[in-house]
């Protein structure tokens, strides 16, 4: 698949991801990808808390084992903020002074990860996000491309 045809699907997932934010107010977590027959496969990962999320990267793990993958994308309500040294590692990252709710999208293909993050504000998606280089990630959802990428997570 050329890279602006996954662009192209990343973006329109996006886009629905919006109006269903905008629809409900709350957007489950998922995880999609695009195999070599160009198949969208939607896996929803309804977890509650962190101890749920390795559960369901390591599940991914095993459904995603002899998958050719040409792309994926994990869409997942989140905050942001800069961390600095002096802040407690227990923090967690909403409490911090200059945290950001908002709608992670993590999308990767080839040799690339992008990263959107569209914040939250006044109860509706920003308008103003642009998709930013995310190669150096790593991460429970990230790596999908790497055969060792659940190694620690399991």
């Amino acid at each position: 698949m050329e890279e602006k045809d996954i662009m192209a699907w990343a973006n329109e997932m996006a886009e629905k991801a919006r109006l269903n934010f905008e629809l409900d107010h709350h957007l489950m977590p998922v995880f999609m990808y695009i195999n070599a027959r160009r198949e969208i496969n939607i896996i929803g990962m309804p977890y509650q808390d962190d101890r749920e999320k390795v559960l369901m990267a390591h599940i991914l793990k095993q459904l995603m084992k002899g998958v050719q993958v040409e792309a994926t994308l994990f869409i997942t309500e989140a905050w942001i903020a800069e961390v600095k040294n002096e802040c407690p590692p227990t923090t967690p990252i909403r409490d911090l002074p200059d945290a950001k709710d908002g709608v992670m999208f993590l999308l990767q293909y080839k040799d690339k990860t992008k990263h959107l993050f569209i914040e939250i504000k006044d109860g509706v998606l920003a308008k103003d996000a642009e998709w930013i280089d995310f190669s150096s990630v790593k991460g429970r959802l990230a790596d999908f491309k790497d055969p060792e990428w659940y190694k620690g997570y399991a």
